[in-house]
């Protein structure tokens, strides 16, 4: 059978020869003759599968067959890292074929940017965002009228973001504005069966697309080593030494996936201690491109055993050959496995080894096991596509005014509609997008016609949808101390959860800097989270941000069904755990905790049907598995119905679990469960979605998302800072607007599963709810399981409240404050820890003891220019009246206090935030009655009750 190479131009056929290429990959033989055939064409395969060359070979043959100058052929992949690595590629083929190659994006220096537009190459190599910029402004010249083949990179990252939403019109507006079809390529790994035919209709949309595929060649081993049985003090160490022995054990380079940053910088130096530190390097977004690269080449060169890496590797850059993959605690997704596996046996006939280095919990265990044989087997979960994104819709709406492709709505409409993510919108929700852009005059709509506004181009070059990579600065409000720095995917993630519907009972805790500590408040535009300290956790993994990779509800079933069949068959459900390379010990404590459930329990209740609530100390444990996803979205709504029946409700969640707790008697927490579930099941599908929705606009996240999507829809400045309550008044004026409801759809598709409730609901028979007198060996593992943000999921040790107060202290000692004599007008400055006595506060102008204490702040600077003129006798406003009153009672609690001795105490209770002279004449009468201890404590209770509750305050 003659090879496809034999297809290609003579030109390109002896070139590829040239640069080695004597024979084809199996994805390139098939590939190759459809993209000649001019169709356009999806590959999908495994990474190092030949897909780029695929791709390249057919288009630079048919780029030579036809002649012609120019731009022809567009490369885009949404990764800047690997733009070096494509950019190399594509000029060696191009250059000896006789075709010119260059990469173009933000960082691309003026005077290229001018010899682009002079002299444009045959090939260029950019990202959506470039491109998107790039048509926009330039779309009146003539360098686009030559491209006839666009290839799309890395599809599968494209199909899951907003960057990809924008990619479909993109791909529609360069195709207007060549005025021909444009053959359209797309790259992918590999996909599940359903985002297969997304990922096709992204890149295409109603056009036929040929889809090509190898997923039978590539073969993994997975295996998965429990370490240690329970999460405790030793299982960090025991972690550790096992990654460690197993890369001793590999002949060659081994590759190391974490979950997360914080994860794979702690490894990395411990497994160095372990390894030697010449033999181990870390890898991952946070770092610059420089220790990036460095860390590559040696890896790359074999002179570094280990590389320790989060998703950054799990991408084509060439870093040689890896003989091994270990994945530190599981993936949490399929499609995360089968990447990270491929990078060992990068090749195609080459077994990629990889093994899952995890703890012994249930349910991590039984998921690693899930993922292994599903990666196995090619069983990938769904990547659920963006649908009509507003934000999007706006960028490109702007886009398309400024080149001139969108005259008017009608226009505008034609084009996107012809989108995978926009093929559902109406003309009414087009419309009313425009109308809110010419709203805050980034766009003029006149009866259907689509005009610039005065901020069209500031808007359309400021906004990206590139999810911003934003850190918050963690502060500890009893010390002031500024302790480390967390995601704002896990902030957001947090504070999802600090909704209305949530009760003050609701903790929110992450682990930092060797520490557990509690969300007080999120500033989103200052990028800062307010914490205190709870307690330390012994060898603790800083590992909660590992949750943002959300287990899916197909995994989830999985591990449920297990359970379920083991319940009621242990033999059928070894023989389950043995092929999901579970056996021996790990197997054998699996069963004895299911055993132990079923005695516990009665009967073996649990079923898709029949979810089981163990109801004990106060506390309803609902085994559903519906994911990470799921499970939130069933919190939300469930525990919205039971605080009809018992008040406040707190909850936790694991993917295969909901924890439900409120103040009442297992009686009557049990007979709420119940009563909760039966209500659920009894609603229809859109009150349920309704609810859930409800929770959502009162939560932390809405409000940290709004910021995100107002400027992404123009209403903020990309780069304006508004204080919290402008933010609010913001919220509020937009509530029921596109930007309202765009929010909370980007909310729901990020963080939430209501597909998987609605599954739930429809195979819900009742829930059988179990009292009991203590925790069942499966509710210990749910209270033990890593991911649970709880205080016994850590093993916390609390600090002492002595240690608190020492560091309250020395906060308060470091605070300056202004001294403001109500009788005389005299100003003065120190520091509070100089206060020693009632004469360190004396006004040093008339001797008296009437002296306003402030903050050396704004509002404490404004207010002593409101004594002072009062003193003069001007007349004051109504506002300024009330901050002249709080200054004499300021003075007078001065005078009261420190002339008994308290000039301290007195001081310190009114340089506490958010403490006014009538909390801090609470405070010192507690510290009068009750002592110095319960005086800190008090003061610090009110710290936190203004830091929690500030921002419903009216300003």
């Amino acid at each position: 059978m003659p090879s496809a190479m034999d297809m290609l131009h003579p030109a390109v056929r002896e070139a590829a020869r040239r640069l080695g290429y004597t024979s084809l990959l199996p994805i390139q033989e098939k590939a190759i003759p459809h993209i000649l055939a001019g169709r356009d064409v999806l590959v999908v395969a495994p990474t190092g599968s030949g897909k780029t060359e695929a791709a390249l070979l057919p288009l630079l043959s048919r780029m030579a067959e036809r002649g012609g100058g120019g731009l022809r052929l567009i490369y885009i992949t949404p990764l800047r890292a690997l733009n070096r690595d494509i950019i190399l590629r594509v000029e060696r083929l191009a250059s000896e074929a006789g075709f010119t190659a260059a990469l173009r994006h933000g960082d691309t220096p003026t005077s290229l940017r001018r010899r682009f537009l002079e002299n444009p190459p045959n090939i260029m190599v950019t990202t959506p965002e470039s491109l998107n910029l790039l048509l926009a402004s330039t779309a009146s010249r003539g360098i686009w009228d030559n491209v006839d083949y666009v290839v799309v990179d890395e599809v599968h990252e494209l199909l899951e973001s907003e960057r990809g939403s924008e990619l479909a019109v993109l791909l529609e507006r360069i195709e207007k504005r060549r005025g021909r079809r444009v053959q359209r390529v797309g790259l992918s790994a590999t996909l599940s069966r359903r985002s297969v035919e997304d990922a096709a209709r992204l890149i295409a949309g109603p056009r036929r697309v040929e889809i090509v595929e190898d997923r039978a060649f590539k073969k993994y081993n997975i295996r998965v080593e429990v370490a240690v049985d329970e999460w405790n003090e030793e299982a960090w160490r025991r972690l550790v030494e096992k990654v460690a022995e197993t890369a001793l054990e590999a002949k060659g380079s081994v590759l190391v996936f974490v979950n997360t940053r914080s994860v794979a910088e702690k490894l990395a130096v411990e497994l160095a201690g372990l390894l030697g530190e010449d033999q181990v390097r870390v890898h991952h977004g946070s770092l610059s491109r420089r220790v990036r690269e460095e860390a590559e080449a040696l890896f790359r060169e074999g002179k570094v055993k280990v590389l320790v890496a989060t998703s950054s590797m799990e991408l084509g850059i060439d870093i040689g050959h890896v003989d091994l993959v270990i994945q530190f605690l599981s993936p949490r997704r399929i499609v995360a496995m089968v990447q990270r596996a491929g990078r060992s046996g990068h090749s195609l006939e080459r077994v990629s080894n990889a093994v899952i280095v995890t703890i012994g919990n249930l349910f991590e265990a039984l998921e690693s096991g899930v993922i292994a044989f599903r990666a196995e087997k090619g069983s990938l979960e769904d990547i659920k596509p963006h649908r009509k994104p507003l934000d999007a819709l706006a960028h490109q709406l702007a886009a398309m005014v400024l080149e001139g492709s969108a005259g008017s709505l009608s226009e505008a409409y034609e084009l996107v509609s012809r989108t995978l993510p926009f093929s559902s919108l109406t003309m009414d929700e087009l419309e009313e997008v425009a109308r809110h852009l010419d709203g805050v005059r980034v766009l003029r709509l006149r009866d259907g016609a689509l005009g610039q506004g005065r901020r069209l181009r500031k808007y359309l070059y400021g906004v990206s949808m590139i999810p911003d990579e934003v850190t918050y600065t963690v502060e500890d409000v009893v010390s002031g101390a500024k302790v480390g720095e967390l995601s704002g995917r896990f902030v957001e993630s947090l504070a999802l959860e600090a909704g209305e519907g949530s009760g003050k009972g609701q903790r929110h805790l992450f682990t930092l800097a060797g520490r557990v500590w509690e969300m007080l408040d999120v500033d989103g535009e200052s990028g800062k989270v307010l914490a205190k300290p709870l307690g330390v956790a012994p060898a603790m993994i800083p590992m909660w941000e590992g949750e943002l990779i959300p287990v899916d509800y197909k995994v989830a079933r999985e591990v449920c069904s297990i359970i379920s069949l083991a319940m009621e068959d242990p033999q059928a459900g070894r023989r389950l755990l043995e092929a999901r390379k579970l056996s021996g010990p790990v197997a054998e404590r699996i069963l004895r905790v299911l055993e132990g459930t079923v005695k516990a329990w009665g009967a073996p209740y649990l079923s898709p049907s029949t979810p089981v609530a163990e109801v004990v100390d106060g506390e309803a444990v609902v085994f559903a598995c519906l994911g990470s996803k799921g499970n939130l979205a069933l919190a939300m709504l469930i525990s919205r119905l039971l605080s009809k029946y018992v008040g406040e409700v707190v909850f936790d969640y694991i993917p295969y679990a909901i924890l439900l707790k409120a103040r009442a008697s297992q009686e009557r927490l049990a007979e709420a469960v119940s009563k909760a579930f039966d209500e659920a099941a009894r609603l229809d599908k859109v009150t349920r979605a309704a609810m859930i929705y409800d929770y959502v606009k009162f939560t932390k996240a809405y409000v940290v998302r709004f910021v995100q999507v107002a400027k992404r829809m123009g209403v903020i400045d990309p780069d304006a800072r508004l204080p919290p309550d402008t933010v609010r008044r913001l919220v509020d004026a937009y509530r029921g607007s596109v930007v309202d409801r765009e929010t909370i759809r980007e909310v729901v598709h990020d963080k939430l599963d209501l597909e998987a409730v609605e599954e739930f609901f429809k195979f819900f028979r009742e829930i059988k709810v179990v009292k009991a007198s203590k925790p069942s060996p499966l509710a210990l593992e749910v209270f033990g399981n890593p991911y649970l943000r709880r205080e016994r999921a850590v093993d916390l040790k609390h600090i002492a409240l002595s240690l608190l107060i020492r560091d309250k202290k020395r906060w308060l000692a470091k605070r300056r404050i202004i001294l403001a004599c109500t009788k005389c007008g005299w100003v003065g400055e120190r520091e509070v820890g100089e206060v020693k006595s009632v004469s360190d506060l004396r006004c040093r102008r008339c001797g008296s003891i009437s002296v306003a204490v402030v903050p050396d702040s704004e509002w404490g600077r404004r207010a002593v220019e409101v004594l002072l003129k009062a003193l003069r006798g001007e007349k004051l406003t109504k506002e300024e009246k009330k901050v002249y009153r709080e200054m004499l009672d300021r003075a007078g609690l001065v005078a009261t206090y420190a002339s008994q001795g308290y000039a301290r105490q007195v001081v310190e209770a009114l340089m506490a935030r958010g403490v006014g002279p009538k909390r801090a004449r609470k405070l010192m009468e507690v510290y009068l009655v009750r002592g110095e201890e319960a005086f800190y404590e008090e003061l610090m209770n009110a710290e936190e009750e203004y830091l929690v509750n500030r921002k419903y305050w009216k300003t």
